[in-house]
């Protein structure tokens, strides 16, 4: 049985200007700018090695700039008649494709763990867990007034009865805004 590549150059055509796209998407999610042949950190870094005749070093770790060059290496295969060069830059770009959007898919993932870390930190906070219960009190003093005559009464109080509170001028800032929540929902 024969293989028939009939059609395979225009396929893969399609399949660079696919690759391209949504490298310039990444390009624009990373810089929140559209790519520009004149504006970037890699063909800037091409045309500096040039002018100094040294040679280029790809740095991927930095994503913008691995963006820019797959994008600049798929603008070249695009050029290109040779299929077998018109592959390897695609190759080449694919995979620092899965670099980068791996690379963006753990960053997302890191903020999350550290977001997640530190309301987790907040909520087991013994000062979260007494203005909680501050604010119960607060509301069980607003169904019965004779239980404080000032909120800096029900602020001492409370400053008393819980020992992670430091500060009765906190308290009655609490207050007031638990105050003001209740008008604005009245």
């Amino acid at each position: 049985m024969k293989y028939n590549y009939k059609g395979f150059p225009e396929y893969f055509d399609e399949a660079l200007i696919k690759l391209k796209k949504s490298l310039e998407d990444t390009y624009q999610k990373i810089t929140g700018s559209k790519f520009d042949t004149h504006q970037n950190k890699f063909l800037n870094a091409v045309r500096e090695k040039k002018a100094n005749q040294k040679e280029i070093e790809l740095d991927l770790s930095d994503k913008e700039f691995a963006t820019a060059a797959a994008i600049c290496f798929l603008n070249d295969a695009e050029i290109h008649n040779d299929m077998i060069l018109k592959f390897q830059n695609y190759e080449f770009a694919f995979a620092i494709k899965g670099f980068v959007n791996n690379k963006v898919v753990l960053e997302e993932f890191n903020k999350t763990i550290k977001k997640d870390a530190a309301i987790q930190r907040w909520l087991n906070d013994p000062k979260t867990i007494e203005k909680a219960l501050v604010k119960e009190c607060w509301i069980a003093w607003q169904k019965d007034k004779s239980r404080y005559k000032t909120q800096i009464s029900f602020a001492e109080d409370m400053l008393d009865k819980f020992t992670n509170l430091t500060s009765t001028k906190v308290i009655e800032k609490w207050c007031s805004e638990w105050k003001k929540e209740v008008t604005l929902l009245a």
